[in-house]
């Protein structure tokens, strides 16, 4: 992957200690959280995952903190929130949450700077 976004992303990355991987996007694992980072037409698009709870909660912590980090993220970025509800598998129920953005420099310096602990 030669594009030079992902390059600049990647090495912030590192800088942080992240765990990622680069396929046709960029992924950032932080516990159970899954940031994807995408380009997409005329813009780039940053995607939270949230697991929700199955029909079974288990364990209720785990999910209130999984939404607590991906809102704290979200909330460090800017331009509009899009939520997507994905319940084709039912015992995997998924949030996205994601915003979009045209300029790439901004999205990663947005990002790095929310993923910073």
């Amino acid at each position: 992957m030669a594009r030079e976004w992902v390059d600049k992303l990647v090495n912030g990355l590192k800088e942080l200690g992240l765990s990622y991987e680069v396929e046709e996007n960029v992924r950032i694992h932080i516990d159970d959280l899954v940031i994807q980072v995408s380009e997409s037409g005329d813009g780039y698009t940053v995607t939270i995952s949230v697991q929700l709870p199955p029909s079974e909660i288990d364990d209720v912590g785990r999910y209130v903190e999984s939404y607590r980090k991906a809102l704290e993220i979200v909330s460090k970025l800017s331009g509009e929130i899009v939520y997507e509800l994905d319940t084709s598998l039912p015992d995997y129920p998924f949030l996205y949450i994601s915003r979009r953005y045209s300029d790439p420099n901004k999205m990663i310096e947005e990002l790095l700077s929310a993923l910073r602990r």
